[in-house]
């Protein structure tokens, strides 16, 4: 039997959805059984929350980690990111993970490890763990040059994308790096993939909106920022979407998306949340953190692929507010939206190196 370790961060959910998809193709459409291959999640905080919920229908193994909180009131710090890492409370949580999961490795060894977070490779490296990574530096990199004055990233915003795919490079064999243009040439250690999204998202549309809310705000799993965007709902009386509180993280009863109610989503920029809008036809309303590179990219791709509309700050009314995106999306190129089955194509790249032959 194989074993494959997943490591997802702990302040978001986008890596853990993008995980889970690829599981459930792996469990699901490739058919690799729990006999053949033993699937291990290390994950803290929301995460490790998000992975307990679906650990028995993934058919995985969570290894929970303790928590990283670096404020009290992350939705009100936008420009909250790796600053944290640096306080000596993060680096005491930072040192028993890593010995957490260092003792795992030395009683399980692993065959592979897909990392979509760079907390904890250090254990994985002195294991001599064979590492890819996933995560979108690179494609934010490789685009910067192009639209960084039409996207108006500030410069000094992509030192973190930089480093995060100069740390990529450094521990990992190989990057996947999902993109909105899957077929991107890049290096040798580099493959694009497409977008990435859980199973629920791939099924079949269902009926277009009735006459409920026309809005619906989808909330990040960190909740960084997302202050604006929750007075905005509060204040019209618009529908959340995935609340901490919510054990189908963004499904009805039925295992339906709930953006699938609404005929435009408010997003913060994250690809996981943009991703699953694409997958579903649903129209957008970016409004990414100001000086985050990624979001401010992923924000001007969606504006650019006629996808939605991108916004700085929500002060109009809702129905101002669509009535505006509805112009700007009738102005907008028409060009066929980006691929969503990047988890299929990151599933097989996986059993390629561990011998189990894709079905």
């Amino acid at each position: 039997m194989k074993t494959l370790l997943l490591a997802c961060g702990s302040l978001g959910l986008g890596n853990s959805t993008r995980m889970l998809g690829i599981v459930q193709v792996i469990r699901h459409r490739l058919q690799a059984s729990r006999q053949d291959l033993r699937i291990v999640v290390c994950a803290g905080g929301n995460s490790a929350r998000f992975w307990a919920a679906h650990s028995a229908a993934a058919a995985v193994e969570v290894l929970p980690l303790d928590v990283y909180e670096f404020t009290p009131r992350q939705s009100e710090s936008p420009r909250l990111r790796w600053s944290g890492f640096l306080r000596p409370r993060t680096a005491g949580v930072y040192l028993r993970n890593s010995l957490r999961l260092r003792s795992f490795l030395k009683a399980n060894p692993v065959d592979l490890a897909l990392i979509d977070s760079d907390y904890h490779c250090l254990p994985l490296l002195l294991s001599r763990t064979s590492i890819l990574a996933l995560g979108q530096a690179w494609d934010v990199v490789r685009r910067y040059e192009e639209i960084r004055r039409q996207a108006e990233i500030p410069p000094a915003s992509m030192l973190v994308e930089r480093l995060d795919l100069r740390f990529q490079r450094l521990v990992s064999r190989r990057i996947l790096a999902p993109s909105f243009q899957a077929d991107a040439s890049g290096a040798t250690d580099i493959t694009a993939v497409p977008l990435i999204v859980r199973e629920e998202f791939t099924a079949p549309a269902g009926p277009e909106p009735g006459t409920g809310a026309a809005i619906h705000v989808l909330l990040s799993g960190s909740g960084i920022g997302a202050a604006p965007m929750l007075d905005y709902a509060e204040q019209y009386g618009l529908p959340v979407i995935r609340s901490l509180r919510d054990r189908d993280w963004a499904l009805d009863a039925g295992g339906r998306p709930l953006i699938d109610r609404a005929r435009a989503v408010i997003v913060q920029g994250g690809l996981s949340s943009i991703s699953e809008c694409i997958a579903r036809r649903r129209k957008m309303l970016v409004c990414p953190i100001a000086g985050h590179a990624e979001q401010l990219a992923n924000a001007f791709e969606v504006e650019r692929r006629g996808l939605g509309m991108r916004t700085a700050e929500l002060t109009l009314p809702p129905e101002l507010l669509l009535e505006r995106l509805d112009r700007v999306l009738a102005a907008a190129p028409k060009s066929a939206p980006p691929r969503c089955d990047g988890a299929e194509v990151v599933a097989r790249l996986l059993l390629e190196p561990l011998g189990l032959a894709a079905r």
